[in-house]
């Protein structure tokens, strides 16, 4: 029995690759034991989704899009505060920075 990877209707993915399983742990900086948590399944399970050795279920399939998700809103807020600390930072510098005493050639 082959496995239902794209809806036949529109198109789109719906099951997850095993490099995708792999890209959204190692982006967010977790280990397999880290996700299998997340996930509610077993470190090993986990590294057999990444090898492609197991499909994942449907149920697997649903809590996996919903972590990634959950995941992709946590590193883009860690990236807008960093953003706004090194905006901040800028800010500070250029305070400190004593302005140039140029005069004008008449």
């Amino acid at each position: 029995m082959s496995q239902l990877t794209h809806c036949p209707s529109c198109g789109d993915k719906i099951m997850p690759d095993p490099a995708d399983f792999k890209e959204t742990r190692t982006a967010a900086g977790l280990t397999q034991r880290d996700m299998a948590k997340l996930l509610g399944v077993k470190a090993s399970h986990v590294a057999y989704l990444e090898s492609g050795l197991r499909h994942p279920s449907g149920e697997l399939i649903l809590k996996f899009n919903a972590v990634r998700d959950k995941l992709a809103a946590r590193t883009e807020r860690k990236a807008v505060r960093t953003l706004k600390q090194v905006h901040k930072r800028m800010q500070q510098q250029n305070k400190r920075r004593p302005k140039s005493k140029v005069k004008k050639a008449a």
